[in-house]
């Protein structure tokens, strides 16, 4: 009978309801937050917004005409380097893949370079002199902290 009465007692409380319901809403948010959503991040359905922007650096750096070797073709007007300045870039950028990378040597050839047209004409001389895409190259030996920071340089020309 005890029993009964606290049930009675508990069921007429006016907070009885409001108290379950808050408990209800924290366990809740803590199942999503403590379980769901780091699931949901660690299997790269859901990114954080450090990662989404890095996504889309990655995306923009990614796409700009600079790395393709034909772009510069028709817009020689808007260089600002020469042939033979592109040419040193490149085996700059390709003496960088060593065992002790030179990720800065990388860093400094883009930060020289004023506009994509430039970089294109290193992607070109960095082909013919190599046989290799520049882009692919960089990839193979930067990691992806460094590449990002290709790509935020990289994303910075006009």
């Amino acid at each position: 009978m005890v029993g009964a009465a606290a049930a009675s007692g508990l069921a007429q409380n006016k907070w009885t309801p409001i108290v379950v319901g808050v408990v209800i809403l924290g366990m809740g948010v803590l199942t999503y937050f403590g379980v769901v959503r780091p699931i949901l991040q660690a299997a790269g359905i859901m990114g954080d917004k450090e990662s989404r922007t890095e996504d889309k650096t990655v995306k923009e750096g990614e796409s700009l005409n600079g790395w393709k070797p034909q772009y510069w073709k028709d817009r020689k007007n808007k260089l600002t380097i020469s042939e033979s300045d592109a040419a040193g870039f490149a085996k700059t950028i390709y003496n960088s893949d060593t065992y002790w990378d030179d990720e800065e040597a990388v860093y400094g050839v883009l930060r020289r370079l004023k506009n994509n047209t430039d970089l294109s004409l290193v992607s070109s001389s960095f082909f013919e002199q190599y046989n290799k895409d520049l882009l692919e190259y960089m990839k193979d030996f930067l990691n992806e902290g460094e590449m990002i920071k290709v790509y935020n340089i990289a994303n910075k020309l006009s």
